[in-house]
């Protein structure tokens, strides 16, 4: 009888063991996806700065629901002995859902992407610009094949002159609900010393106005679309962020602050169009379900800090 019980003893030991260390696995993962995070926001491509590292928070209000949202990133241009320049880098996005009647499914997406490019002068005139984008975009809960996506940017650059240049070109990604090509067509305007429009549509596009060495404001227009992976209790079934029509828009004025210089702190007030969070089943023939259906168009804040190195500063 005291063989059995030790047996006994000795197995709830291993069980707990067993649960203790999927547990340390499991927060090991996170905090090593986050450190991963924490190496490139991915750029707008036709702007007078670029934030080497990037922290910021975001919330939405609709009532008593709350979505939260940070964002982490790093960029690293490197440049090459051909003039030609390296592009490296990650970004982590996570979105946690606050519901005040608290039954929602499912309560944290996140995202991780990888990116690494390259920028080509052709001549005087024209550049252009290849990136491949790999990313895992779900719960996190049980990471998979399934949560893995791809995807990439072709962008040309054409230089009118000091003042003015266009840009042309594609982004595609293997998003869960199949394959999405976007056309992107860019502008950096400098309109003035103080006054520049810049940016990528239908991603985002900035009318940035300085108000002295210290503080910048304008308006900003940016839209997003992404899908998330579920874990398999849920089916393996996606969330898609946006309207099927619309990628989630937002259109806020934002106030940049230059303490020092390079260092630059910013806050963003505005309101967002087509934000929804459905389920879509994975078969793709069912209809899918509104998650989260109080969580609709809303006022939204975000703040944050970069490290910023500006084009347009001697």
């Amino acid at each position: 009888m005291k063989v059995k019980k030790t047996i006994k003893m000795l197995q709830r030991s291993s069980t707990i063991d067993k649960e203790f260390d999927h547990q340390k696995m499991k927060s090991a993962r996170i905090i090593l996806l986050f450190i991963a995070g924490a190496i490139i926001h991915l750029p707008s491509l036709a702007q007078p700065y670029v934030d080497i590292v990037n922290l910021q928070y975001q919330q939405y209000r609709n009532g008593g629901n709350i979505t939260k949202e940070h964002t982490t990133s790093i960029f690293l241009p490197v440049e090459m002995k051909t003039g030609n320049r390296l592009l490296l880098g990650s970004s982590y996005k996570s979105l946690s859902f606050n519901h005040q009647q608290d039954s929602v499914t499912t309560t944290n997406l996140s995202s991780l992407s990888m990116q690494l490019g390259i920028t080509k002068t052709l001549n005087k005139h024209w550049s252009i610009m290849g990136m491949i984008i790999p990313k895992l975009n779900s719960d996190f809960e049980d990471i998979s094949i399934k949560d893995y996506q791809f995807g990439g940017i072709l962008l040309m650059t054409k230089k009118v002159n000091d003042q003015f240049q266009y840009k042309f070109g594609m982004y595609y990604n293997r998003e869960f609900f199949g394959n999405f090509f976007v056309p992107l067509i860019g502008i950096g305007w400098r309109i003035s010393d103080r006054l520049q429009v810049f940016g990528v549509l239908p991603g985002k596009l900035n009318i940035e106005y300085k108000l002295s060495n210290t503080f910048y404001t304008g308006v900003s227009f940016r839209s997003v679309t992404s899908s998330y992976r579920l874990n398999k209790d849920l089916n393996h079934n996606y969330v898609r962020e946006g309207s099927e029509s619309f990628g989630l828009s937002q259109m806020k004025i934002f106030l940049n602050f230059y303490p020092i210089q390079r260092l630059v702190i910013y806050t963003e007030l505005g309101h967002t169009a087509f934000r929804e969070y459905k389920i879509h089943p994975n078969s793709g023939f069912d209809n899918p379900e509104q998650l989260f259906s109080d969580f609709g168009n809303s006022l939204f804040v975000n703040v944050g800090a970069s490290f910023r190195v500006r084009f347009d500063q001697k």
